[in-house]
């Protein structure tokens, strides 16, 4: 038996089919072992947690009690509500923010700019040597963007690298 058809036995149980249906239905347990045993299983099922329910009474009416819970809910909703602040004190903690992140927004760019200066790029082709004494020189023109490489052993004598 499908899924399919496990779903419309249990539909069929508790009276959600239409007439058609229905009878297609009612006529599967009397043709199929399986579909008997489902529907036995679904009716004791349905019987054990109808009759193990526990039946709650309110001691007032319906619309009392839940205007109780809405009369507690909106008295929690005013309790936690901050006052409105008064005078220069509140004004002060609600701009507290917006200046303080100006203030570190400001602070992070002159550290930026004091440890990290920018470098200024000629005008005119300038090597600039970089990595001397290493074995490796490398020139770099920011002006056409070439960078050439270069290695050498530093163990040949009479060889410098410009240091």
């Amino acid at each position: 038996m499908n899924e399919s058809e496990q779903l419309k036995l249990q539909a069929y149980l508790d009276g959600e089919l239409t007439g058609r249906e229905r009878e297609e239905v009612a006529r599967q347990p009397d043709q199929r072992a399986d579909a008997r045993e489902l529907l036995a299983e679904l009716q004791h099922t349905r019987s054990a947690i109808r009759g193990n329910e526990p039946e709650h009474r309110l001691d007032c009416s319906r619309e009392f009690y839940w205007s109780r819970i809405e009369r507690a809910l909106a008295a929690t909703d005013q309790e936690s509500a901050p006052a409105p602040g008064i005078g220069l004190l509140h004004w002060l903690r609600g701009h507290l923010r917006s200046v303080a992140g100006v203030g570190l927004a400001a602070a992070a760019i002159t550290v930026t700019l004091v440890f990290f200066p920018l470098r200024a790029r000629a005008a005119e082709s300038d090597w600039e040597v970089i990595h001397p004494g290493t074995g490796m020189v490398s020139l770099r023109d920011y002006q056409s963007g070439i960078t050439v490489v270069m290695l050498y052993d530093r163990t040949t004598p009479g060889f410098t690298s410009g240091d």
